[in-house]
């Protein structure tokens, strides 16, 4: 399955190609902060992210750009992201590096992140996508420091970071 994703319920979107830009691979952030679900998309269960579910194609539209997350059931935070670059490339796998506070799903032990490898299809060099998590369930609403990382092989590609906050 080709998709990108945010977890948590652990979401990626529809994908939006572009022109190619640069010669090596990269990426940039293009907007972070949480956001406003506009279509679920379909969830399925994967056990490598902390919540067991992850997310692919919903559509969401950013509410609030902010890298301070405040907690609140159903709340979900990320980023669109852009990454550039893999001309000649059209199958890519991007590694996902997760980490967050540590929370614990019932009847599994504390996680404080996870690691994912995300298959991708880019055009013409490029694709414009977004990641993120959601807080869903009582477990996951810990305040604390959340970092997610993009890896190409042996090269980061990207950060964000974010803080969730009590109210």
């Amino acid at each position: 399955m080709k998709y990108s994703l945010i977890a948590g319920t652990a979401f990626i979107g529809g994908m939006v190609f572009v022109k190619l830009a640069s010669a090596a691979p990269g990426a940039e952030i293009i907007e972070f902060g949480y956001y406003e679900v506009q279509n679920e998309g379909q969830r399925f269960e994967d056990p490598n992210v902390t919540s067991g579910v992850t997310q692919a194609g919903p559509i969401v539209k950013l509410i609030q750009q902010t890298d301070d997350i405040p907690i609140e059931a159903g709340r979900m935070f990320g980023f669109r992201f852009r990454l550039k670059g893999f001309s000649g490339k059209e199958d890519i796998v991007i590694r996902e590096v997760v980490t967050h506070p540590s929370m614990s799903r019932p009847g599994q032990k504390a996680s404080t992140g996870y690691e994912v490898k995300l298959p991708l299809i880019v055009r013409r060099g490029e694709l414009i996508d977004y990641a993120g998590y959601s807080l869903n369930h009582d477990y996951e609403m810990v305040e604390g420091d959340w970092r997610f990382e993009f890896w190409y092989e042996d090269k980061k590609l990207l950060e964000q970071k974010f803080k969730t906050v009590k109210n």
